[in-house]
């Protein structure tokens, strides 16, 4: 993969083939020598690119950060289910509500394996990023 291609990635992809794509570079398993050339291939990046990349990685990691919504989620479930319960007085109440909360919990785990993907790219864009850069200002010190 050259510069240009990982540029168009970066710029055109979906979420899911950008996530997929990090994933597959530096996801465990790999020799350290794809590693670093892929670690090396995103240092190439010029900064407007990098700054994009990370603006679209705090997009999808935020997209998928139920942290925000989840706590006020689980007292209206419970709400529901007492009000649901006290009205039916049946398993089916009990069974339904049991249903749904392994549902909402279900997808919050697919979607945390996405947010986690988000994260970890996110944090290699902005290291890689820092360093450029410092040693900009190292060279423009001089």
């Amino acid at each position: 993969m050259t510069k240009e291609d990982l540029e168009i990635l970066i710029y055109t992809s979906t979420e899911k083939d950008l996530l997929n794509f990090f994933q597959e570079k530096f996801g465990l398993g790999n020799p350290l020598s794809d590693y670093k050339d892929s670690q090396s291939l995103i240092y190439e990046l010029d900064i407007e690119c990098l700054e994009y990349a990370i603006g679209r990685l705090t997009t999808i990691e935020s997209k998928y950060d139920h942290s925000k919504f989840l706590p006020a989620l689980i007292p209206l479930f419970a709400g529901y289910l007492q009000i649901y319960n006290s009205i039916q007085r049946s398993y089916f109440a009990l069974f339904y509500a049991g249903i749904t909360l392994i549902s909402i919990v279900w997808i919050v785990s697919i979607e945390r394996k996405k947010r986690v993907k988000a994260a970890s790219v996110l944090k290699l864009f902005e290291l890689i990023k820092m360093r450029k850069e410092k040693e900009y200002m190292v060279e423009n010190k001089n």
